[in-house]
């Protein structure tokens, strides 16, 4: 990568715009954006992304209105990837692509699954550029993010317990995806889990998302679906869209003789 394709966004600077088109695509390599849109004419925030992320990736394929606003909250930069060199870096940076492709595919599953558009993803950590160095006399804004929620994931079911860390699994960023661990290159999980024939676990199962002060849980296509609390959603008969979670939720991962049973916790920061 080169200094050439980075820009910096100063705090409330916006990077993209809802209902204007581009031909551009984010990396964040510093700094923090919120993603957000005006509903009724009042400003609904979304979510808040940091470094690794990617915004307005569906501008690379797609000629379609950008369908939020990004704005950075402190001094902000960005690997640019326009899409003219997305078509390059198909030749000659297939990690990278592969990377973007990823993004892309995981939109279009949520889109399939919601009619809600989320247009911000993430690239794996190690394929992320390393930001310039900083001198002394240089301000950083690589202050650490506002504590959020966090979800915790537990086992209920031995099955359950089997597939998560000691104490459960801990969600401190949005949108955060769960799946079962496959080879395919395309699928792109924050949390893979060991599943065996017969399946439950699809390889994109479901993802929990951020809005505002409230976490919800979506389908991301899964062949069985899932239960949150005694509603369906995904598989060939549940509901599509997004069910905002209580305090504490029961979920279900797969059909009706799934083992998969867990709790999830939605904790308030301290």
């Amino acid at each position: 990568m080169s200094e050439d394709t980075q820009r910096i966004y100063h705090p409330g600077e916006a990077l993209l715009r809802e209902g204007e088109y581009g031909d551009e695509a984010f990396v964040l390599l510093r700094g923090q954006v919120t993603i957000c849109r005006m509903l009724a004419g009042r400003r609904i925030d979304l979510a808040q992304i940091g470094p690794g992320q990617v915004i307005g990736e569906m501008a690379l394929v797609a000629e379609k209105p950008r369908s939020a606003t990004a704005i950075a909250d402190v001094e902000t930069l960005v690997e640019v990837i326009s899409r003219k060199r997305f078509r390059t870096l198909l030749r000659d940076d297939t990690d990278l692509a592969m990377d973007l492709l990823k993004v892309l595919f995981e939109r279009l599953r949520e889109a399939q699954s919601s009619s809600r558009e989320w247009e911000f993803g993430s690239v794996p950590e190690s394929r992320v550029p390393e930001p310039p160095a900083t001198t002394d006399s240089e301000e950083t804004s690589d202050a650490p993010l506002p504590a959020g929620l966090t979800v915790l994931l537990t086992g209920l079911s031995v099955d359950a317990r089997e597939v998560l860390p000691e104490g459960g699994l801990r969600i401190t960023f949005f949108p955060y995806r769960i799946g079962r661990r496959s080879r395919d290159p395309l699928v792109e999980n924050d949390y893979a889990i060991d599943d065996y024939q017969p399946y439950q676990v699809s390889r994109s199962h479901l993802v929990f998302i951020q809005d505002g002060d409230r976490i919800a849980v979506m389908d991301r296509g899964s062949y069985l679906g899932l239960e949150i609390n005694g509603q369906r959603l995904g598989g060939e008969d549940g509901d599509e869209g997004a069910v905002y979670l209580d305090e504490d939720n029961r979920l279900w991962l797969g059909g009706e003789e799934s083992s998969y049973e867990f709790r999830v916790q939605v904790l308030q920061p301290e």
